[in-house]
């Protein structure tokens, strides 16, 4: 197993509880921790993550959905990167660079798939 790191991902969905929020996306940051498989040491990009697939297809689900809750976006990732093969557990960091005046606001969790 190894572990790809991807960091500062930029997103800008819909995310807020309060309705002033919940006019304009809003820029997130992600840093993802993608941990594989790798069922054979072969040189091609099929027997590992290509990141060059996922991380795109993230930004493009996330960015055309809303959401409330920091939380269930992050619980949403963690679901949409766990069902591509070869991920066997992601971790994640969340920032909400806009959430306080004077302050970061990140979450973190971790998902791993069932055997």
């Amino acid at each position: 197993m190894f572990n790809i790191h991807i960091q500062n991902i930029s997103l800008c969905p819909i995310i807020g509880v309060y309705e002033a929020e919940r006019v304009s996306p809003q820029e997130l940051f992600l840093d993802l921790v993608l941990r594989c498989t790798r069922h054979n040491l072969s040189d091609d990009i099929q027997t590992t993550v290509d990141y060059s697939v996922v991380v795109p297809s993230l930004v493009t689900h996330i960015n055309t959905t809303r959401y409330r809750l920091i939380e269930t976006l992050a619980d949403d990732i963690l679901n949409f990167c766990i069902n591509y093969p070869n991920i066997e557990q992601v971790n994640l960091r969340l920032y909400k660079p806009s959430a306080l005046l004077n302050g970061l606001v990140s979450i973190s969790n971790s998902k791993t798939k069932c055997s």
